[in-house]
């Protein structure tokens, strides 16, 4: 095997390679030879349960579920998945989390799972057992959800001894105390398999970061973990509190609201090129180490195989499903989808020593009269009140128009200022609607002071 050589990164040679392997991953279907398919459906009131059987020696393939529900937020974590497999139970975790798009539809793409834009999940962990598995939906939660689909395909498997029982484990630990440094555990098993893989869900209560804690997995009862880490941040594939949502085939945080900001954040590992086996026991710490003294709402997945006797040590409880979620107050716009730019670059801007609320803005840059953008944010609920806009100003900043789900609400706002500064811009009647809003840009000119003004920057959005 040829490997890389000094000068390879400077060259380009190794981002090329990655980046063609990436695409490669992206582009790639999976395929069941000689699958079949199981699939239910139905409306399940509050407290309610449904599921199907598959018999024989197969392995389940491919898992696909789709909800809907008034409150989708509660119902993405109040709705549980159960499976069993030859009578022994392996998996229970909430939907969103097992799917790795936490209490929040949030589109990603890897190669063991994937979320689309209509609320579609879908899990390709391969899934074997001998005589039967049994996979049920649970509502928990305190109002009606439909289940528009679950498929279960499945395909023949010939267990033989180095076949393993797929397991899945969710941990929560809601408005965890962030003062001191503490390790968190992500799961304890006992006996014999391999770990493959975690989700982290999480909600950040602060405008600081919260991911600089190190983890430290202890293998078969080593004393010092043998995998020990650099920051969950590392861990999970990025840097620099990144507020991105990026996508690869084995990392992805399709939803990065909380890492600079109050908000949600999802990060997810696959570990297909580096799975850890285990022969006695692993255990999975990860370290708290916040910037601020805060609470945070915390709760991992994780994702592994082990033998009939393997065990977690620990079993979540119904009641850390319904406890309500949450979501962030403001709508920063460094969070906002990018949906179409007509002229210029849309970027995030990140200062540290400036005054925007979670250090960052979303910076539009070298524009023109005529250019537009159009971004889009998601409401948990529907809003009313005084809406507030807090835009950047500066002496090379454009002037705008701003619409808000198509109504105009800033007509010719005037963005120049001679010094940098943010500036608040209320408007008594505002309405942010429930579900996806859409926020439109769009340059009228320049103010005379400065003609050749090309830049404009939005910092938040918020109804009181």
């Amino acid at each position: 095997m040829k490997s890389y050589i000094k000068g390879d990164w400077e060259n380009g040679k190794f981002q090329k390679n990655i980046s063609i392997t990436s695409q490669k991953f992206g582009l790639h279907e999976s395929t069941i030879s000689n699958g079949k398919k199981s699939s239910f459906s139905g409306v399940l009131k509050a407290g309610e349960s449904i599921s199907t059987r598959v018999n024989g020696g197969r392995a389940i393939r491919k898992l696909a579920v789709k909800l809907n529900a008034v409150h989708m937020e509660q119902a993405l974590r109040a709705t549980v998945i159960a499976m069993e497999f030859d009578g022994k139970n392996t998996v229970w975790v909430p939907v969103g989390d097992l799917f790795g798009t936490g209490y929040k539809i949030s589109p990603y793409k890897g190669l063991l799972s994937e979320v689309n834009e209509e609320g579609g999940m879908t899990l390709y962990f391969p899934m074997p057992f001998q005589e039967s598995a049994k996979i049920t939906i649970h509502n928990y939660g305190k109002e009606a959800i439909e289940l528009v689909k679950m498929d279960v395909h499945h395909a023949s498997w010939e267990w033989d001894e180095r076949s393993l029982y797929f397991h899945a484990n969710w941990r929560n630990y809601p408005n965890i105390e962030t003062s001191e440094k503490k390790d968190v555990n992500f799961i304890t098993i006992s006996g014999k398999g391999k770990y493959v893989g975690d989700v982290l869900t999480l909600f950040n209560n602060s405008y600081h970061w919260w991911g600089e804690g190190d983890e430290k997995i202890f293998v078969d009862g080593e004393k010092f973990p043998s995998n020990f880490g650099t920051g969950t941040e590392d861990y999970y594939g990025y840097a620099w509190c990144s507020v991105a949502d990026f996508e690869a085939p084995f990392i992805a945080q399709p939803i990065g609201d909380g890492n600079r900001s109050p908000g949600l954040t999802v990060n997810s590992r696959w570990r297909s090129l580096d799975v850890i086996p285990f022969e006695k026991s692993l255990k999975f710490d990860m370290e708290i180490w916040h910037w601020a003294s805060t609470h945070m709402d915390y709760a991992p997945t994780t994702f592994w195989y082990g033998t009939k006797d393997a065990k977690a040590e620990f079993s979540e409880s119904v009641k850390n499903v319904q406890i309500p979620v949450r979501f962030a107050d403001k709508f920063e716009a460094e969070g906002f989808a990018i949906n179409e730019v007509r002229g210029g670059e849309a970027i995030i801007q990140a200062f540290l020593l400036f005054d925007w609320s979670a250090r960052n803005h979303l910076l539009w840059k070298g524009i023109k009269k005529n250019d537009v953008l159009k971004t889009g944010f998601y409401s948990e609920n529907e809003r009313l009140g005084e809406l507030t806009m807090v835009f950047t100003h500066a002496a090379d900043y454009v002037i705008v128009d701003v619409m808000l789900n198509d109504e105009l609400i800033f007509e010719n706002l005037d963005l120049y200022n001679e010094k940098l500064s943010i500036k608040k811009h209320p408007l008594r009647n505002g309405k942010i609607k429930k579900g996806n809003n859409t926020l439109k840009l769009i340059v009228k000119g320049a103010n005379k002071a400065n003609p050749k003004a090309d830049k404009l920057g939005v910092d938040y959005l918020i109804v009181e």
